[in-house]
């Protein structure tokens, strides 16, 4: 895992799918933070290589894949401390496969719906909230399970 910015940040060269706010390269992807403050923690997980179909992956690298999703959403989840985590890996509009990380708050009025069906506008987040989501999400993916 790294911090350093170069070092997380992330563009496909087949696709130009990319991470706006990295936040660390894993072991075969890269996390990054969706800015959205409806759901404070909100991440993209995008695996390393271009595919635009998980089942094409080798099964070693999936499971790579899916270790490296499991220390993510524990990261997301120690900051955070959401009521429940959506994962969604859908692949229609951007064909490059990627997981949503969405940790979904007690309060959320739309709690039964899907975070893309949700009543209130994607807003982003402060841009302290965004720095501190940032750091502590890393801090937390260096932590010792």
């Amino acid at each position: 895992m790294t911090r350093a910015v170069e070092d997380a940040a992330y563009t496909c060269r087949s696709c130009s799918f990319s991470l706006w706010l990295p936040i660390a390269r894993l072991d075969v992807s890269h996390l990054g933070l969706y800015d959205d403050a409806r759901f404070p923690g909100r991440c993209l997980l995008v695996f390393d290589r271009h595919v635009e179909d998980f089942s094409t992956i080798p099964a070693e690298d999936a499971a790579r894949f899916v270790g490296d999703l499991q220390r993510a959403a524990r990261a997301i989840a120690a900051v955070v401390k959401p009521a429940r985590l959506n994962y969604a890996l859908l692949g229609n509009k951007e064909p490059h496969v990627h997981f949503h990380l969405i940790p979904r708050p007690s309060d959320d009025p739309a709690l039964d719906q899907t975070p893309w069906h949700h009543p209130e506008p994607l807003t982003p987040l402060s841009h302290d909230r965004r720095n501190r989501l940032i750091e502590e999400i890393y801090e937390q993916l260096g932590a010792r399970e």
